[in-house]
C-alpha cells in the first residue's frame, strides 16, 4: 500500500490544492477505492488537514482554502498524506516538503554620508526598523525618530515602516520625513515620538 503527494509552494492567504494516491500491489501501482485520506499542511497547532475518500484511481484532492502556516529558517512546509488502514489494509503513510513564500524588507528615516575637504560626516541609518522576514501580513512598528541631522541639513519626524499583505503577496518599505531644512536642529529634542 503506498500513499503518495505532491506540491512544490505554498503562500500563506493564497489556497493550496493537496492531491494523493492510494495504490496497492508488488508494484504499487494497483488503485485503492472508497478509503478516507487524510491530506496536510503543517504539523502540530499548525497542522491544516482535510479528509477525502479515493475515487476509482485511487486519488483524493481536496484545497486547503487559505493557507496560514509559521515561516521556519529554511521557510518550509510538511506535507502528508495518510491512510489509517482498516479491516483490511495496513496503514500507510507519505510525507513531502513544500516552500513557503515570504518577503522580507528593510527601511531607514535617513542614512547618507558627505565627504568635503576638510571634514566626513556620517549620518544614519536613523531610524531603522531592522531587517524583516516575514510570511505573514504584518507592519513594523520601529518608533519614529523626532529629529535627525549634522550642521548641514536638519530633518524632523523621521518615519520608517515595511508593511506587507497577503493575496497578492506585497512588501512595500517606506521612509516619511515631515520637515527638511538646513542647518543644525535647534534646541534639545525627544529622540522619539511614538506612531499612531
Amino acid at each position: 500500500m503506498t500513499v503518495q503527494t505532491r506540491v512544490k509552494r505554498v503562500a500563506n492567504g493564497e489556497p493550496a490544492e493537496l492531491s494523493a494516491r492510494l495504490a496497492e500491489g508488488e508494484t504499487g501501482t494497483t488503485p485503492v477505492q472508497g478509503r478516507t485520506v487524510q491530506l496536510a499542511l503543517g504539523t502540530g497547532a499548525t497542522k491544516q488537514p482535510c479528509n477525502r475518500t479515493t475515487g476509482a484511481q485511487g486519488s483524493a484532492h481536496c484545497t486547503i482554502a487559505s493557507i496560514d502556516q509559521p515561516l521556519n529558517a529554511e521557510a518550509t512546509v510538511p506535507v502528508s498524506a495518510e491512510f489509517a488502514g482498516d479491516a483490511y489494509y495496513c496503514g500507510s503513510r507519505d510525507s513531502a516538503t513544500a516552500r513557503l513564500e515570504y518577503y522580507t524588507g528593510q527601511a531607514v528615516g535617513l542614512t547618507g554620508s558627505v565627504r568635503l575637504p576638510l571634514i566626513s560626516l556620517n549620518v544614519g541609518p536613523t531610524p531603522d526598523t531592522g531587517p524583516v522576514r516575514t510570511a505573514s501580513a504584518s507592519k513594523t512598528g520601529t518608533p519614529c525618530a523626532a529629529s535627525a541631522g549634522t550642521f548641514l541639513v536638519s530633518l524632523d519626524a523621521l518615519c520608517p515602516e515595511v508593511s506587507t499583505s497577503l493575496a497578492p503577496g506585497t512588501a512595500t518599505a517606506t521612509a516619511e520625513i515631515q520637515k527638511v531644512q538646513p542647518g543644525r536642529p535647534t534646541g534639545p529634542r525627544s529622540t522619539t515620538c511614538g506612531r499612531e
